[in-house]
């Protein structure tokens, strides 16, 4: 997912250094990035689980 949404990130940033945060937010409202469901809070951190699945930013 970090990785993902990591690259998204980049290509966006190369073709367009400027306003960068208005493109990201349109990337996140396209669902053009990802997120982890069903995690399980673990020692202060969030983790996987068996039934976590990345689920597109727009759903």
């Amino acid at each position: 997912m970090d990785y993902f949404n990591n690259n998204v990130g980049r290509k966006i940033g190369r073709n367009q250094p400027t306003g960068i945060f208005i493109l990201i937010e349109a990337a996140k409202n396209a669902g053009d990035l990802r997120y982890l469901s069903n995690l399980t809070l673990k020692n202060g951190f969030y983790n996987a689980t068996n039934s976590s699945i990345l689920i597109p930013t727009n759903q």
